[in-house]
């Protein structure tokens, strides 16, 4: 079983950045630069409005940049169309073009199809599905899809949401795969530890992920030992005591929404007590 660093670091392996182009310093916002201009716009630097106006005073046509990534967001199911708007919502915030598929119903060859049809527009292909595991084997749709792909594999991470992941390259063009869980909240939480490092790293981008705080636990929270649990919360920064406190959301469909961070639960952890320090990951930043 791998653990969260290894994955990422496997992961982060596959997101070689855009191939850098020139555009017209008006088409750049949006784009990463490729190239360093001064100590304040270097190599990884998104370019915003904001930059623009600075541009076009240095004299400066044309800039040498990451074009945005395309990404692909194929649901496996029937039903429920709220993971996929999410995740290609989350996958927009993080500075891609993401373009969500009809759902698919969970037929090996329409899923296939629906990957293959992705493929010639994208440079990553996120799959939302459930990867049942039997007798220490994956089973279901994707598996049966990604069957003699030697370029995909399935891993066990030791995380919560989990525990199995696909991941790899496919088509001729090696575009980056990987599969979120089908639920939506589950969904969210694999794509802020998984998939946005990813595509940032895609982007061009060197910052890559999010801050993380430390916080006090306002109430107690329950989590499977031996795995990392990444838990939906709010975090209050300013609190009377003047110390941040942290309070694990509900676990209840949709209820993720209103988190803004998530706290780590390490592997040695287990349960935590409250007024127990723990880090989180701020989602609003």
């Amino acid at each position: 079983m791998r653990t969260v660093e290894e994955e990422l670091q496997w992961l982060l392996e596959l997101g070689k950045p855009t191939a850098a182009m020139e555009l017209a310093v008006a088409d750049c916002a949006g784009c990463v630069l490729a190239e360093a201009i001064d100590p304040q716009l270097c190599v990884g630097t998104l370019i915003t409005e904001r930059h623009l106006p600075a541009l076009f005073a240095s004299g400066r046509t044309r800039l040498r940049v990451h074009p945005r990534p395309r990404v692909a967001v194929v649901s496996v199911g029937e039903g429920d169309q709220a993971s996929g708007a999410s995740i290609s919502a989350a996958a927009r915030a993080a500075g891609v073009d993401a373009f969500p598929s009809d759902d698919c119903v969970s037929d090996p060859h329409l899923v296939d199809e629906a990957i293959t049809d992705q493929l010639v527009r994208s440079d990553l292909i996120l799959v939302l599905a459930e990867i049942p595991v039997i007798m220490g084997e994956p089973t279901g749709t994707i598996a049966e899809v990604v069957e003699g792909l030697s370029e995909v594999e399935f891993h066990e991470v030791a995380v919560a949401p989990g525990p199995v992941i696909a991941a790899g390259t496919i088509g001729p063009d090696c575009i980056p795969f990987l599969t979120l869980p089908r639920e939506a909240d589950e969904a969210l939480i694999a794509f802020e530890v998984f998939a946005r490092p990813l595509i940032r790293a895609l982007a061009g981008r060197t910052d890559l992920f999010r801050p993380v705080v430390r916080a006090w636990l306002a109430a107690d929270l329950r989590a499977e030992p031996g795995i990392r649990n990444f838990v939906p919360a709010v975090l209050d920064l300013r609190t009377e005591a003047g110390q941040p406190v942290i309070s694990v959301v509900p676990n209840a469909p949709g209820q993720a929404a209103f988190a803004n961070a998530l706290v780590i639960s390490t592997e040695e952890s287990g349960d935590l007590g409250t007024g127990r320090e723990v880090a989180a990951i701020r989602l609003d930043r």
